[in-house]
C-alpha cells in the first residue's frame, strides 16, 4: 500500500514478505498393504518357521540399531535434551565463516537512528549533538526528487548556517524511494563519512540535488564520483555495500518514528509541516533567534 504524497514529500512503498509454506500432505507409509487382502492361511510349520525369522531379524536389527547408538554418542550422559552428542573424533579445523561482504559494519560518527551529525561544513561529532546550537535533522533519500529540491534550495544556507555555529545538521539517509539506488547512495554516504568526514555534506549535497532532475548513478558511478571530486577511494566500500545493515536501520528507525515521507525536517525536536518545506529556512532561522 502506498501512502498518498502530500506536497513537497516523497513516500516509500511498503510491502509484505512472503506467505509461509505449507506442509506436505499426510501419505501412508511404504509398503502399506490392505490386510484384508483374501490370502489363504499358511501352513503351520512354514508359519512357525516365519515366526521364527522374523523375530531373529528383529534381534539383529536392534543390536545393530543399539551398536550405533553408542558409536554417535546418543547414551552419553552429558548429551543435553533433544541433541546427539559428537563421537569422540580428533577435532576439524575451523572454518572461516566470515560473511562475504561485510554487512553490520559500523561507521564510527553513525548515531544510533542511522544518522550523521555535522557540527561544521567538514566536521563530524562523534556521538550525540551538542548543546547549544539549533538542532536540525533532515530525514532524506537520495532517490527523491523532493529531497534534490530541497538540497538546491537550501543547501548553501545550511553549510553557512553550520559555518556561523548557529545549527547541529543531522542527516538520516533513508532506502525507501528509488531501491536499489537509494541505498546504494546512502551507503556511499556514509563510506565517505568514514574515510573522509570533511568531504561528507558537499558528497551527499550534490548526489542528492541530482536527483531533481531524476539523475541517479550506479555503484561504479558514486565510487568515481567521489574519487573524481574529492580525491577520495571508496570503491571498495561501495562494491561491498559495507554499512548496508546502517542504512537499512536507518531506515527502520524513521518508519518506527513515523516518518512517512522525504524529505523531513525536525527542528530542536518539532517537524516542520510538509506544507511548509518551502520555508525552512524561515523555522531554522526563528529557532536561532530563539535561543
Amino acid at each position: 500500500m502506498t501512502t498518498p504524497p502530500q506536497d513537497g514529500q516523497h513516500y516509500p512503498t511498503q510491502g509484505s514478505g512472503p506467505a509461509g509454506a505449507q506442509p506436505p500432505a499426510g501419505y501412508q507409509p511404504p509398503g502399506y498393504s490392505d490386510p484384508a487382502s483374501g490370502a489363504e492361511p499358511t501352513s503351520e510349520p512354514r508359519r512357525t518357521g516365519l515366526i521364527v525369522g522374523v523375530a531373529l531379524g528383529v534381534i539383529l536389527l536392534v543390536g545393530v540399531l543399539v551398536a550405533v547408538l553408542f558409536a554417535t554418542g546418543a547414551f552419553d550422559d552429558d548429551a543435553e535434551p533433544g541433541q546427539t552428542a559428537p563421537a569422540a573424533t580428533e577435532p576439524a579445523e575451523e572454518e572461516d565463516t566470515a560473511p562475504q561482504q561485510p554487512h553490520g559494519a559500523y561507521p564510527a560518527a553513525g548515531t544510533d537512528e542511522g544518522g550523521f551529525i555535522l557540527t561544521a561544513p567538514d566536521e563530524l561529532a562523534a556521538g550525540a549533538a551538542p548543546e547549544g546550537p539549533v538542532h536540525v535533522v533532515i530525514y532524506t533519500d537520495a532517490g527523491c526528487p523532493a529531497c534534490g529540491n530541497f538540497e538546491s534550495a537550501f543547501h548553501d544556507q545550511l553549510e553557512g548556517w553550520l559555518a556561523a555555529g548557529d545549527i547541529a545538521l543531522e542527516y538520516r539517509s533513508m532506502n525507501w524511494i528509488r531501491p536499489p539506488y537509494s541505498g546504494d547512495a546512502a551507503n556511499a554516504f556514509a563510506c565517505m563519512a568514514e574515510e573522509a568526514p570533511e568531504h561528507y555534506l558537499d558528497f551527499l549535497g550534490s548526489i542528492t540535488a541530482e536527483q531533481d532532475g531524476g539523475f541517479q548513478l550506479q555503484k561504479q558511478g558514486l565510487a568515481e564520483r567521489a574519487e573524481q571530486d574529492y580525491g577520495v577511494n571508496i570503491t571498495d566500500c561501495v562494491d561491498e555495500d559495507r554499512y548496508a545493515d546502517f542504512v537499512a536501520g536507518a531506515g527502520e528507525h524513521g518508519l518506527a518514528q513515523g516518518i512517512a515521507g522525504t524529505p523531513t525536517v525536525i527542528i530542536n525536536g518539532e517537524e516542520v509541516p510538509a506544507a511548509e518545506l518551502g520555508a525552512t529556512d524561515r523555522h531554522i532561522e526563528e529557532a536561532i533567534a530563539a535561543q
